[in-house]
């Protein structure tokens, strides 16, 4: 049986209250024992020379000295042998040997004088006083300070528990209202107590909660938008092939290869978009611009390229940055056409690689700036899911991706990268000197 959280923060309240009174006031009655007994002696001596001051001076032994209840005196001679007792000690028949002595069930201590008389030694005084009193309240201390430290443990246990289910009902509510909810409710846990450590906890499950619901959205927006992405070049691919099967036009059939390729790639581009968002990484090689030249001509036709690549190299994941560009003429050519001019200079600036994309077309509208690198943006001049893992893959180099309006017209994409000379400083472990295959 597992104990409520309330209840075992109060057991441990509960013990450590009685250790505290337990330590406390041990050290307490150990100081009042002490001064008890250092009183104790001094009675017990100031009675035994009272005594043997009667006992000794001639003129006070005309008179029997005065004996409390409680003590008794035995008087031997220089022999040894008892020649008076009173007191308690009448009872005891023989000489007195020990400070202490137990008798009738009592316990006794015992101090020694001597009997003289005119300067001269007649014998030895024993004065008994009883150690009840004491006895009594050393008990009596041992008693109330265990009896404390048990009621203080008592007292503090139930305080805790009450304490803690008042402190612990606005917990109590959070978590019912907690269990209450279902996937479907987008609902925050409210919280009625302070803002203590459970407000923190509370607050953070309810970020925790955002988050989830943030992430549900962008897969249902996900979802959306690769049907939308993957549905529309999928009709055009079923009308060509109709048409080829009745007349299989060459021109028809180009087509389907373009857009089978624009499909593979639109698909390549969410699996990288997924994979950007948690674990996506780089594997960088030292190669000539030129390898990325011809990679690109490849993937992409109608580019003009300006700038030295034959001579530029770049320490770069070749095939994620041939990806980020090809993202960017593609988007391009949507714009400008078919007949459109695009253009990818290359340039060296301040210790980095810059790709300039520039285009011939209408440039991008000032309220599409500000979101044109979010994913599955969509709007009049939309550029989509390209030019978010393009940022990406900059981002992923140490680079950066930036857009302007070009002041002759068209648009112009800078994808900026550390230069080759500065990235060779860094660990040989991370590079390779092979080509991608």
């Amino acid at each position: 049986m597992v104990l409520p959280l309330r209840t075992r923060l109060a057991l441990w309240y509960a013990l450590i209250s009685m250790v505290t009174v337990l330590l406390v006031g041990g050290i307490s009655t150990a100081l009042s024992l002490q001064a008890l007994e250092n009183q104790f002696d001094n009675r017990l001596g100031d009675q035994a020379d009272a005594i043997s001051d009667a006992y000794n001076d001639p003129l006070k032994a005309l008179s029997k000295p005065k004996i409390p209840s409680e003590a008794g005196v035995q008087v031997l001679n220089d022999t040894g042998k008892v020649i008076a007792s009173s007191g308690a000690l009448e009872f005891v028949s023989g000489p007195l040997t020990s400070d202490e002595l137990t008798l009738q069930g009592k316990s006794y201590r015992l101090a020694q004088r001597e009997w003289k008389r005119n300067g001269r030694t007649l014998g030895t005084i024993w004065v008994a006083l009883s150690e009840d009193p004491l006895i009594s309240e050393r008990q009596t201390l041992l008693v109330t300070v265990t009896a404390g430290a048990i009621f203080s443990a008592i007292i503090t246990f139930v305080l805790g528990v009450v304490m803690g289910r008042i402190n612990l009902i606005p917990l109590e509510k959070a978590a019912k209202h907690a269990n209450s909810l279902t996937p479907e409710q987008q609902v925050l846990i409210p919280y009625e107590g302070h803002r203590d450590e459970v407000y923190q906890l509370v607050s953070a499950i309810n970020g925790l909660l955002e988050r989830t619901w943030a992430q549900q959205a962008f897969e249902k927006q996900f979802v959306g938008q690769v049907a939308h992405e993957l549905g529309a070049p999928l009709t055009s691919l079923r009308g060509y092939a109709e048409r080829l099967q009745e007349q299989r036009p060459e021109a028809d059939l180009q087509k389907m290869i373009g857009i089978a390729r624009d499909l593979q790639f639109t698909a390549h581009d969410l699996i990288q978009y997924a994979r950007g968002r948690t674990e996506m990484e780089l594997v960088l090689h030292f190669v000539p611009a030129v390898e990325l030249q011809q990679k690109l001509e490849r993937l992409a036709e109608g580019i003009t390229y300006k700038g030295n690549w034959a001579n530029t190299y770049l320490v770069a994941d070749i095939d994620r940055l041939a990806q980020a560009l090809r993202n960017l003429f593609t988007n391009a050519r949507r714009v400008v056409g078919v007949n459109g001019h695009i253009e990818c200079e290359l340039c060296s600036e301040n210790g980095q690689v810059v790709f300039y994309t520039r285009d011939n077309g209408p440039g991008i509208a000032p309220e599409h700036l500000p979101h044109l690198f979010e994913p599955f943006y969509s709007g009049s001049g939309s550029y989509g899911l390209g030019l978010s893992v393009a940022r990406k893959v900059a981002e992923q180099h140490g680079g950066q991706l930036t857009v302007r309006n070009l002041p002759e017209g068209g648009a112009e994409f800078a994808l900026r990268i550390p230069d080759a000379e500065d990235d060779l400083e860094l660990d040989d472990t991370e590079l390779t000197d092979d080509s991608p295959a």
